[in-house]
């Protein structure tokens, strides 16, 4: 992340444990700015955007069960055994692709 985006680093303050392995990205989770992480936002979009990944196609089931997850955004906490699994189990998403 780092390496690929410097002009975006430029702006943000990183803190890095002593091992240097990992980034930190600080944000004030008490702050009522609805754009309090879109720096953040677009730092992951930037450094995923080659990534083979990300243009792969995925199944329509796992596009519904996604789909029915952004439509409860709102919500503040998701519980996973009482609202994601269901969900899953409706669009016939198998289990073990959830624990991947």
């Amino acid at each position: 992340l780092r390496d690929n985006l410097s002009s975006l680093l430029a702006r943000v303050r990183l803190v890095t444990p002593p091992t240097g392995s990992q980034c930190f990205f600080p944000l004030d989770n008490k702050s009522k700015d609805p754009n309090r992480a879109a720096l953040l936002r677009d730092m992951i979009q930037a450094s995923v955007e080659g990534e083979p990944y990300i243009t792969q196609p995925i199944s329509l089931r796992w596009g519904r069960l996604i789909d029915d997850i952004l439509a409860v955004r709102h919500k503040r906490h998701l519980d996973v055994r009482r609202e994601i699994v269901p969900l899953a189990k409706q669009h016939k998403v198998p289990p073990v692709e959830l624990d991947a």
